[in-house]
């Protein structure tokens, strides 16, 4: 079977460090460490679509516009990329033994990982509504990579118990 390019093993701690990382800001978020405005900065926006801007202290309504600076809370976007970037790192980075066996692990992880996702999705379409669509969203998008990962660790866990139970 053809080898699929991975990331080297190496990156898979650094992977786990960025998700221990971006689940810590997640709980000082949540639990509003950090003064009100501390992530505030001008971003380059490219498009945005009835916000609020902040051009210094004063608030404008602004409609449709492109190609902007503007004021923004970054925390999330942050938070955002901390975890994206951890998921995608533990998910596809090598094994330490990366064989066809564990490849064939991986495939059944993803396609598991894709089938949940595309359901949760569309219950989501069906039933969740309003801004909570939009938090439903947002969770969905981690939850490919998450439920890959869980259930790639769990499927070497089970066979690696399996092994040695046969020894």
């Amino acid at each position: 079977m053809k080898s699929i390019p991975l990331l080297p093993y190496r990156i898979k701690p650094v992977g786990y460090s960025l998700l221990f990382v971006g689940l810590l800001f997640l709980l000082l978020l949540k639990l509003e460490i950090f003064p009100e405005k501390f992530f505030n900065v001008t971003v380059f926006q490219v498009y945005g679509d009835g916000e609020v801007l902040y051009i210094g202290e004063k608030a404008h309504l602004k409609e449709t516009h492109w190609f902007t600076l503007i004021r923004d809370d970054f925390a999330y976007e942050i938070l955002i990329s901390l975890l994206i970037i951890g998921f995608f790192f533990v998910a596809f980075s090598k094994e330490k033994i990366e064989d066809e066996f564990i490849m064939r692990l991986r495939l059944n992880s993803l396609l598991t990982a894709a089938f949940m996702h595309t359901i949760l999705i569309f219950l989501s379409n069906l039933f969740i509504y309003g801004f909570s669509f939009y938090w439903a969203l947002t969770v969905n998008m981690f939850l490919l990579l998450l439920v890959f990962v869980i259930h790639f660790r769990v499927s070497i866990f089970i066979q690696n118990k399996k092994m040695a139970h046969e020894e």
